[in-house]
């Protein structure tokens, strides 16, 4: 009985403290199982409301999905480091197709996947992007133009013009 009023009291004062007025009409002193019952739910629904959410996740959860997150986002800059065109376009997409798979699993298979392969694939793109950047070819036409201020002709002179 004194545990579970400990317990009730921490809830109430500590991680509540911003519902203190939707938790007065429970009194402590009744029946500890409906107290706590009420609590709970009041908790979970103040939550979702908070976050604009329908359904609560897991702190775990929550870690593991921005885990994943910040791993998708180091890929994909790292995928946008090839020099070449079609490396470049070739390995985002690739990327993004891997992280919507894995969107998929479970939460377990998730911190499975960053736990084993998560930096070693990140960490293998980034040596394939370093080797690419140093040999790369020629860059492409398209890569080049796009680099280029646009030059046009001047009416009376006739002489190129960078707007």
């Amino acid at each position: 009985m004194v545990f579970l009023r400990i317990t009730l009291h921490c809830l109430c004062f500590t991680a509540l403290l911003p519902l203190r007025r939707s938790l007065a009409h429970i009194s402590l002193t009744t029946a500890y199982p409906s107290a706590l019952a009420s609590l709970s739910t009041l908790f979970v629904h103040q939550n979702r409301k908070a976050n604009g959410e329908k359904g609560s996740m897991s702190a775990a959860a929550k870690t593991v999905q921005k885990s994943v997150d910040r791993l998708r986002g180091q890929m994909i800059r790292t995928a946008r480091r090839f020099r070449d065109y079609n490396f470049r376009q070739y390995f985002v997409q690739h990327v993004k197709d891997d992280f919507a798979a894995l969107a998929k699993l479970s939460e377990e298979e998730q911190r499975k996947f960053l736990a084993t392969e998560g930096r070693d694939k990140l960490r293998q793109l980034q040596r394939m992007a370093l080797v690419n950047q140093m040999y790369a070819k020629r860059p492409v036409y398209f890569d080049t133009a796009a680099q280029k201020p646009h030059r046009r002709q001047d009416d009376g002179t006739g002489k190129p013009v960078i707007e």
